[in-house]
């Protein structure tokens, strides 16, 4: 146990170095650091922009939608959710899809929103994996199936008694 719990700090020691990670560390104020949202907005915007991590930039994404460390700009956030969905971002595919679904800083596209909420479930997003399951149950953007439902249902259900 001892050897476990040597690793794991060794890799929290090595995260806090690296930039976005500690960008995240900042912005929540865990793993000891004090937290700033503004300040780890600005590292997490200053990476986004200069690469292709797409981790960062759906994090950007996620701070501009919230509010965190800079003034809430939904607008905005989406130019960046759609940044990172390019680069094949799940969580970036899901947060855009429910924006689309709901008509929020873009117009309403319920086409879109399937589609990519199709492409993050297929990459394992569970809650994207959920939405599908209630828009086949409903005939909510696509056919009411209960079948389907069931299916996409069955698929969080399972991935969530791996995860416990």
């Amino acid at each position: 146990e001892s050897l476990a719990r040597s690793a794991a700090f060794d890799l929290w020691s090595r995260a806090k170095e690296h930039p976005v990670a500690r960008a995240m560390l900042v912005l929540h104020g865990q793993g000891g650091v004090r937290g700033n949202p503004k300040t780890a907005f600005e590292v997490l915007r200053r990476t986004g922009e200069a690469g292709a991590d797409a981790r960062c930039i759906c994090q950007v994404g996620s701070c501009l939608y919230r509010g965190l460390g800079v003034a809430k700009n939904v607008a905005e956030a989406v130019k960046w959710y759609r940044r990172a969905a390019a680069l094949s971002n799940a969580c970036a595919r899901h947060n855009l899809a429910s924006l689309y679904y709901k008509g929020e800083g873009i117009p309403r596209n319920m086409g879109a929103a399937i589609r990519l909420w199709q492409q993050a479930a297929s990459q394992g997003h569970l809650g994207s994996q959920f939405n599908l399951g209630l828009c086949y149950a409903r005939g909510d953007g696509v056919p009411k199936d209960e079948e389907q439902a069931k299916r996409w249902f069955a698929s969080v259900r399972v991935a969530g008694k791996q995860g416990s």
